[in-house]
């Protein structure tokens, strides 16, 4: 061992002294005791320190001589002792101890100035080094770690309470634990954030709506679940001091007591009277019904029973009222307001369809204002004490004969009607008398379903028209004659003096000297009518036949001009004796026959014969006749195939030709117009 050995190891020695480094010092290490891991042992002082500071004297020579220069800053040092400035840091003498953290005394052409060291960079590893959390060196002289919401490990999850591991944001990994709030635990480790049920929440905590909460006082929202209620009572999604407010009333939210609802819808299920009482809506906080609305209705043979509205929505019958004088409908919902069929009308009662002609409805007469009869009746006294007792308005005639003839001499309204199938029949004893005479001019007399007829033998009269032997007789006033027949009367049917007649769906037939006769100013007006075989005679010889149809006469001054329409004209003055003068039709005043067939009516004392269906002023139009030709609008001469009825055949040319008119019924109360174009004649076919 040379000098300078010798000299080295003694400085040593002499330092290793004034430090006063012993076995019981901290950091103390020598050739035996070793440092820990990353530090080495400065023999020359027996301390652990930095690899970068330590002196290792295992070889001596590797450091200056202890009497020899010391080295420069800048230059590559093993210990303060080999430099000048006292300084080594990060291998080289440094101008400062350069202790500070994230800085360097060997940055890159600085070597032995002390800086911070630069972004990113961390060359004495200072900042930490676990791989998740630790950090670098932020160019600023201090570390910059991973915030707390870095994993750093897989969390779990486990009865309502997540495990974490995050950086602590000092380069740490830390293990935190933390509750779901409530919520229970996904699969993957994580708490649910939403719940759908109870099954997605934990503890006391309830799902309410797609939170879940803990049990909430009076007032706090709680969807649909009672459980989330410190009160178990969760009403229209509040927690509740009842579980049910009623119907217009609500659960107040913040005080959880019952209030009324604003007015207008109500919630649904709530209110639910019946359809017609306005149910579903509120008012004042109770159920705003409307009251005595009709609800319901039914109506069963003559009893009508109406329901009305409740104030509390229900439907209660009202007390039942009678429909009379009609029957109830058929649907058994109403009571009938007008009548077809006698039935429409209540058991007293009958339809009077004597103004039906335009409408098809009829009507029934109160039954305080008729008078039911039977064949025994006296229909003189019976017709006089309703014309001028002023109640009664209707005599109801029961089916049979009733062997009578009277005279109308008072003022009023009076119809005689009847029911029966075949209806109730009026004859005169006999003995040239007319069966019904009106002569006062105030007074109106209406027949329906009647037979007027002479008890005598009408197809055997010989010689001129007497002054009586009529079916009706008028003078003055009025006769309305509807679905009847006037027949085998040994004059005229219906013979008119100054008297307004109304014919409708009815026959005339089988009168000894004609079906009407007209005569002076008054209406006249045929419709729906068959009118035939009138002065037909049954024997070869012995019979005069007059047998007119229709005779309009002395009325040229008529301010109303005589109608004839839709009726049926046939065989009158047609007899096995013809000697008469009789027709289908004369006229005056420009009598109107339209939509008709006249056929076959005898008029053979006339010069031109072609003219026995028509004679005198008739304004003809869309009319079938049977012989010469008729002037006037869509008349045809054909034979329209008559049944013995006067109903023509389906394919004659009588069918689907006529002109529309205002009548709503044929003979037989069938509508008018089947076609395009009602038919020809009283009947409608198709």
């Amino acid at each position: 061992m040379n000098h300078r050995i010798i000299a080295r190891v003694a400085t040593l020695l002499i330092v290793a002294a004034s430090a006063g480094c012993t076995t019981d010092t901290p950091d103390y290490c020598d050739e035996t005791t070793p440092c820990p891991g990353g530090q080495r042992c400065n023999l020359q002082q027996r301390l652990c320190e930095r690899s970068d500071a330590a002196v290792d004297v295992s070889d001596a020579s590797d450091g200056p001589p202890l009497d020899g220069p010391k080295k420069k800053v800048g230059e590559a040092c093993q210990s303060g002792a080999q430099c000048e400035s006292s300084f080594c840091a990060d291998g080289v003498c440094c101008e400062s101890a350069c202790n500070q953290t994230c800085h360097t005394c060997n940055a890159a052409g600085k070597a032995g100035t002390c800086e911070m060291t630069a972004d990113g960079s961390d060359p004495r590893s200072e900042c930490g080094s676990d791989p998740s959390c630790g950090g670098t060196c932020n160019g600023f002289g201090a570390c910059r770690y991973p915030d707390t919401s870095a994993s750093c490990g897989s969390a779990s999850c486990a009865a309502g309470m997540r495990t974490l591991k995050r950086c602590d944001g000092q380069g740490t990994c830390a293990t935190n634990s933390e509750s779901c709030g409530g919520y229970a635990c996904e699969a993957n480790g994580d708490c649910k954030s939403t719940c759908g049920g109870a099954g997605d929440c934990t503890g006391t905590a309830q799902c309410v709506g797609t939170n879940c909460v803990d049990q909430q006082p009076l007032g706090a929202a709680c969807g649909t679940n009672p459980l989330a209620c410190a009160s178990g009572k969760c009403t229209d999604g509040v927690c509740c001091s009842v579980s049910d407010c009623g119907e217009c009333k609500r659960c107040a939210s913040g005080s959880g007591q019952c209030e009324n609802r604003p007015d207008g819808p109500a919630p649904s299920g709530q209110c639910q009277g019946h359809p017609a009482c306005n149910p579903g809506m509120c008012a004042g906080g109770a159920c705003a019904y409307t009251a005595n609305v009709l609800c319901d209705e039914q109506c069963s043979g003559e009893t009508y029973t109406q329901s009305k509205c409740t104030a509390t929505g229900t439907c209660a019958a009202q007390t039942p009222t009678t429909c009379a004088p009609y029957a109830c409908e058929a649907a058994g919902k109403k009571c009938r307001t007008y009548c077809v069929e006698h039935a429409d009308c209540a058991a007293a009662s009958a339809c009077d369809r004597t103004s039906a002609e335009t409408t098809g409805r009829g009507y029934c007469p109160q039954v305080s204002a008729i008078k039911a009869l039977t064949t025994g009746a006296d229909l003189g006294n019976e017709v006089a004490a309703a014309l001028t007792g002023g109640t009664i308005t209707h005599l109801l005639l029961a089916g049979g004969t009733y062997t009578t003839s009277f005279a109308v001499n008072n003022a009023g309204t009076v119809t005689l009607i009847s029911t029966a199938p075949t209806g109730a029949s009026i004859k005169a004893p006999g003995g040239q008398q007319n069966t019904i005479s009106i002569d006062d001019p105030g007074a109106h007399i209406r027949l329906q379903n009647i037979v007027v007829a002479d008890a005598g033998d009408a197809s055997s009269v010989v010689g001129a028209p007497s002054a009586n032997g009529d079916g009706i007789h008028c003078t003055a006033g009025e006769i309305v004659v509807v679905e009847s027949r006037i027949e085998n009367n040994e004059t005229w049917g219906i013979r008119s003096d100054n008297c307004s007649v109304t014919v409708r769906r009815s026959l005339i037939s089988s009168n000894a000297y004609g079906g009407i006769q007209h005569r002076v100013n008054a209406k006249l007006n045929v419709s729906n009518t068959v009118i035939k075989n009138n002065s037909r005679c049954e024997t070869s010889t012995g019979c005069l036949t007059i047998g007119y149809g229709i005779n309009v006469l002395f009325n040229a001054s008529f301010s109303v001009v005589p109608i004839i329409e839709n009726s049926t004209i046939i065989n009158n003055g047609n007899g096995a004796a013809s000697s008469g003068s009789g027709g289908g039709i004369t006229c005056a005043s420009a009598t109107t026959v339209r939509n008709c067939v006249v056929h076959n009516n005898d008029y053979s004392n006339v010069v031109v014969a072609p003219l026995s269906n028509f004679a005198g002023s008739c304004n003809v139009s869309y009319t079938a006749y049977s012989t010469g030709t008729v002037s006037g609008t869509g008349n045809i001469n054909t034979d329209c195939n008559l049944d013995s009825s006067g109903k023509p055949a389906a394919a004659s040319m009588c069918i689907n030709n006529g002109i529309t008119s205002t009548l709503f019924w044929d003979i037989d109360r069938s509508a008018r117009s089947q076609g395009t174009w009602p038919d020809f004649g009283a009947y409608e076919v198709q």
